[in-house]
Parts: C-alpha cells; sequence; structure tokens
C-alpha cells in the first residue's frame, strides 16, 4: 500500500518521532482509523524532532528532521531511501518546514 493523499494521512507530532500514516480502518467499525505505516530513521541517528512531512506527485514523503539538520526521503511503501543535509557547511540548518512544488521541486524553510 503506497501513501497517497486518497490513501493515508501523515501525521507529525511535533519533536515526536516517528511519522505515522494514518488510513480508515478496513471495516469502517471501532476507531475511525489505523496506523496504516510508521516512518523511521535508522537506529544509529534517529528521528529527533520532526516537524512537517510533504509528499510529491510519485508518493515519495519528505520529512523535516530539525533538530538533526537533515531532510529524509521515504518511497511510497515507507523505505528510507535518501537522507539529506547541509553538510560541513551546515547550509541546511535546524530545518522547520517544507512543501513539494507542482513540478516536484523541493522547498525547504
Amino acid at each position: 500500500m503506497g501513501i497517497g493523499a486518497l490513501e493515508s494521512l501523515l501525521a507529525v507530532l511535533c519533536g515526536v518521532p516517528p511519522v505515522l500514516a494514518v488510513g480508515p480502518m478496513p471495516d469502517g467499525k471501532r476507531l475511525p482509523a489505523r496506523i496504516a505505516r510508521t516512518l523511521t530513521a535508522p537506529a544509529e541517528r534517529p528521528m529527533h524532532m520532526p516537524t512537517d512531512v510533504a509528499v510529491d506527485r510519485g508518493g515519495r514523503v519528505f520529512v523535516v528532521d530539525g533538530a538533526n539538520d537533515r531532510i529524509l526521503r521515504f518511497s511510497p511503501d515507507g523505505a528510507l531511501e535518501l537522507t539529506f543535509s547541509g553538510g560541513r557547511d551546515q547550509s541546511l540548518r535546524q530545518p522547520v518546514g517544507l512543501t513539494v512544488g507542482p513540478d516536484d521541486r523541493l522547498w525547504i524553510a
């Protein structure tokens, strides 16, 4: 199951990892939603203070991991694909938000 606008709601509790993809219950009974997927970083460098998520047209999920000065990219199936940060010059320092434009360009604040 991929993560998409009509399939899941991505939830970030500011400063509390992990990021959750919440979807409807299959039978429509009991709880109004269920956790469909959990997005996590590798154990050796876990997420710390995720603050925002965005999804591109291909279903890839981008997560701001502000306290670690990085952005994580997950596949539509929830696998971590890429981690990027500011590097030695710390050009990406404490990001707090992001959005994906209509051309799939990632904008980071």
